[in-house]
């Protein structure tokens, strides 16, 4: 049931691992989670969660901080939220399924500045739940923000690094 889940993404609260967020923290505190939800382990200093009113496709991003988006994976939803990192105009990490032949990617990564294509896959978990499946697709972080030298010294171990 869960790998069907993975495959289908019919759940849009898979959490991100914890040792890849503990990576991110080397990077920058998390000012920001605009794609939150009640299970989340982001533990930003802002949580933006469309259940609690807060639309993190409507609202301002400016002056939160670093922004990590983990966004749905849904079709209909990812090339929005790859829109808004893409014009936010602020520093924002995001964790994505690596599918750059996609129209949303290509479309939405004008003004990257650097990506880590991950070894591996993740096994992204979910509340309650033990011994998730590691996801069935390779996984990428995808960085906006004015310092990508440093975003290739955090993360080069944990696979390629590209820098735009």
């Amino acid at each position: 049931m869960v790998a069907k889940a993975l495959f289908s993404a019919v759940h849009n609260d898979w959490n991100t691992p914890a040792e890849l967020l503990r990576e991110i923290r080397k990077f920058a505190p998390i000012g920001l989670d605009p794609c939150s939800n009640e299970h989340s382990v982001v533990n930003a200093t802002h949580n933006w969660n469309l259940a609690e009113g807060k639309d993190g496709l409507l609202l301002d991003w400016t002056g939160k901080g670093l922004v990590f988006v983990n966004p749905p994976y849904t079709r209909s939803q990812m090339p929005k939220w790859m829109a808004k990192c893409n014009e936010s105009g602020c520093e924002v990490i995001a964790l994505v399924p690596h599918r750059s032949d996609t129209a949303w990617y290509q479309k939405h990564t004008t003004n990257l500045r650097a990506k880590c294509e991950l070894s591996g896959r993740l096994q992204f978990g979910r509340k309650g739940e033990v011994n998730t499946p590691k996801a069935p697709f390779p996984s990428v972080l995808l960085y906006w923000g004015a310092t990508p030298h440093l975003f290739e010294q955090v993360f080069l171990r944990l696979g390629v690094v590209w820098i735009k």
